[in-house]
């Protein structure tokens, strides 16, 4: 069987990462000197016939007003699946007056009054947007408590992506688990983490700007250690950001966008393309909905606080898993031949101009050597 993957991309503009033309910058990507953003994601995703689940911060409508919505109506028009981001305390005080609701202040200890309004509004924007009822959602910074699963299950939205075991804004802990669902019928299909190193005990999460992902051999290794650990039937999950093409300066802002992390990008993309599925929201619900996909069992929202204890597991994926299956040492030959790949991919591609000028350099440096 393939084994199945789903891209995902926050897409989001907060105010300190850049000097000004946010929206311009930290999701398009367009900078004076280059241009990298989330056109350039989705051209390169639609020459692999590839599409990314693109979690967009609706919210960031109260800071930078129509922009968003245009964001929005772009991806649609795109064909790539637009779905649900929110950093809740960019919402003006005005917000909750209105409501009578006092201000959230900790997306994880939310109450049903505050998620709801809140699910309310990101579902309101979307469908004002594009007329399409929104299935998927992530907490802005993984963060999510049990008001947020059951007000997600009150607007129809059956998938959650936003537990990861690596993070620190978790009320459940259980450790790395893949899909399950939540005892009101949603379901959670974490971000991928994996154990990369024997002597480490240490986890990464497959995310495009951390180490996991520092280079195409880096980004197939972790991809290989999540299935041989969390099993074939485990779906993965890479995050990436709109600004991922870029590098955070000391001063918090992101350069512009790198021409070497847009090649990663689509090396990665070349490289799986035949070998692993990429599948969007909707085709993970059907997978698990159906039974075709597996869920490792059931939690108890009410018990999300108790870890391991509100999981029920199930036998045939527990069975499936081998958290011990540490990533192989990849032998000298064929890190060559990934090394040899790559290179292949950049002659022929969007480095040839590069390869041009290094091969007329080390052609000129021999001529000057050789004898009149």
């Amino acid at each position: 069987m393939k084994n199945r993957l789903m891209i995902t991309v926050d897409v989001e503009a907060f105010p300190k990462r850049a000097e000004k033309d946010h929206v311009e910058r930290l999701i398009w990507g367009r900078y004076p000197d280059g241009c990298g953003g989330i056109g350039e994601m989705m051209d390169i995703a639609d020459k692999y016939g590839v599409k990314l689940v693109m979690f967009l911060d609706y919210v960031e409508e109260h800071l930078w007003g129509e922009q968003i919505v245009d964001v929005a109506r772009a991806i649609h028009a795109r064909g790539h699946d637009l779905q649900l981001h929110s950093h809740p305390e960019i919402f003006p005080d005005a917000f909750w007056e209105e409501r009578g609701i006092p201000r959230l202040k900790v997306p994880g200890n939310a109450t049903d009054e505050q998620a709801d309004a809140m699910m309310q509004y990101l579902c309101e924007r979307q469908i004002r947007a594009t007329g399409i009822a929104p299935i998927a959602y992530r907490g802005g910074g993984y963060r999510y408590g049990p008001a947020t699963v059951r007000a997600m299950g009150r607007h129809g939205v059956r998938l959650n992506s936003s537990y990861v075991a690596t993070s620190d804004n978790q009320l459940f802990k259980a450790g790395r688990l893949p899909q399950y669902r939540w005892d009101n019928g949603c379901m959670e299909v974490p971000v991928s983490c994996m154990s990369l190193y024997k002597a480490q005990e240490k986890f990464y999460h497959l995310n495009f700007n951390h180490a996991s992902c520092a280079d195409i051999r880096h980004m197939l290794m972790s991809l290989e250690a999540f299935y041989r650990q969390m099993g074939d039937e485990a779906i993965a999950v890479m995050v990436m950001h709109s600004w991922s093409f870029s590098k955070e300066q000391e001063n918090g802002h992101f350069s512009t966008p790198i021409p070497a992390y847009i090649e990663r990008f689509e090396q990665f993309l070349q490289a799986i393309a035949g070998k692993v599925e990429v599948i969007d929201s909707a085709t993970a619900v059907r997978l698990i909905d159906s039974g075709e996909v597996p869920v490792t069992g059931v939690v108890k929202i009410a018990a999300m606080a108790e870890g391991l204890a509100a999981l029920q597991r199930t036998t045939a994926i527990e069975d499936m898993q081998n958290p011990d299956a540490y990533y192989r040492r990849v032998p000298p030959v064929e890190r060559l031949a990934t090394k040899v790949e790559s290179l292949k991919f950049e002659l022929k591609g969007t480095l040839w101009r590069r390869w041009r000028k290094k091969f007329a350099s080390m052609i000129a440096r021999f001529t000057a050597k050789a004898p009149h």
